[in-house]
């Protein structure tokens, strides 16, 4: 796992010690090394370095990141970590060396959670296991997805945190967002950035979670245990890639292809999902949660389900010849919902023919919240295709 500077510096805990300016997002060092000028400095390594070497070989090593110690003459003006007292340089780099074996070890539990799909709390909790401050994750709409870190008492909680772990939601008006600009994070380009207004008076910072290229949800932390450092702000940005590879897995080993998808799958298992945003997402594609719906379920002649090797071509083959339409996989079923200003399904029936498909169709429906129930319809009506 590669860190940075930041996070080197935030475990150090050496006294008389200071970072110089630091890219936080930065994160390409991979070990420490004690300086030797016979080796040629390379860019992934940080090098620790006394003083006196450092203006001796100052042309060798100017680019690179280093921990100086005892600095005499010359002093980095960013890219370092400087400890101004003499320790022994030995001592620092087991030191340091432990930063990079402790992440690297919480990185492969966090990677073995993600692979093996373990429950999102295991998951999280192993993502805490390096956070100062907890952390929350929102879908669009503010609804609480789940948190890491740890969560002190009731009584040491401020009212911010009160409100997520009492109502599962952070309100939209706790930001002053008007609601024209409700999402307007997903505008946003720079992480971590800091949200659009807070009545706590706390020091709230965002990044965004992506799902194959849609805006998912946000990872959120505030200051409640400890004021956030340069290294929090960047182990944020860690945090949030390893939610996404998360979330991404999970989609795909549901045959979720998108974010719509996934809600739609979401209702389908009778959970409960936020409507502003499935409405968020549905918009991108010009259509709206309510009107007149029909939903078409797709499986094989022989009544089982799809063999796996035949759903992704089932799939790409259907979505080709109706663009309009929302099509997903749910239970090795492909389904169809067919706005009633599209192409029917019908038109589909000699390409469902060659896939040897048999398909039910729902009764029209005016609200996607009835998905379930028009599922239900259509794989009834399929006994009497």
């Amino acid at each position: 796992m590669k860190i940075n500077l930041p996070i080197i510096y935030d475990r150090l805990q050496c006294e008389n010690m200071k970072l110089k300016e630091c890219d936080i997002y930065d994160l390409s060092l991979q070990q420490t090394r004690l300086f030797q000028k016979e080796v040629p400095p390379q860019k992934e390594y940080v090098y620790i370095v006394s003083g006196n070497d450092y203006d001796l070989y100052y042309e060798i090593l100017k680019r690179n990141s280093l921990i100086l110690v005892n600095p005499q003459d010359r002093i980095p003006n960013r890219n370092a970590i400087v400890i101004e007292q003499e320790i022994d340089l030995l001592s620092l780099f087991y030191r340091a060396q432990d930063i990079f074996l402790f992440f690297e070890n919480w990185s492969q539990r966090v990677i073995t959670s993600i692979l093996k799909q373990k429950d999102f709390v295991s998951l999280s909790n192993e993502i805490g296991a390096v956070l100062n401050n907890p952390i929350a994750l929102f879908d669009l709409s503010f609804c609480l997805i789940g948190t890491a870190g740890t969560i002190p008492e009731k009584e040491k909680l401020n009212r911010e945190w009160m409100d997520i772990l009492e109502h599962g939601l952070a309100p939209i008006e706790s930001y002053n967002i008007p609601e024209k600009d409700m999402y307007f994070f997903a505008r946003h380009k720079n992480e971590v950035y800091v949200p659009a207004g807070n009545p706590y008076g706390n020091t709230d910072l965002f990044v965004n979670i992506y799902v194959h290229h849609e805006l998912f949800g946000i990872v959120a932390v505030t200051n409640l245990l400890a004021d956030i450092s340069l290294g929090d702000k960047a182990i944020l940005t860690i945090v949030r890639d390893y939610y996404e590879q998360y979330f991404s897995l999970s989609f795909k080993e549901k045959s979720n292809y998108n974010v719509i998808h996934y809600y739609l799958q979401q209702l389908l298992d009778q959970k409960y999902i936020p409507f502003e945003t499935l409405e968020y997402h549905l918009q991108k594609i010009h259509w709206k949660s309510t009107g007149v719906f029909t939903l078409g379920c797709l499986c094989q002649n022989s009544g089982e389900y799809i063999q796996n090797g035949q759903i992704e071509h089932a799939y790409s083959r259907i979505k080709k010849k109706m663009n309009d339409i929302i099509c997903l996989v749910y239970h090795n079923n492909i389904i169809v919902i067919q706005n009633n200003d599209e192409e029917p399904i019908s038109s589909l029936e000699n390409e469902i023919k060659k896939l040897n498909l048999r398909c039910g169709l729902s009764f029209t429906f005016g609200d996607l919240k009835e998905i379930g129930i028009a599922y239900e319809q259509a794989l009834a009506s399929i006994e009497y295709v």
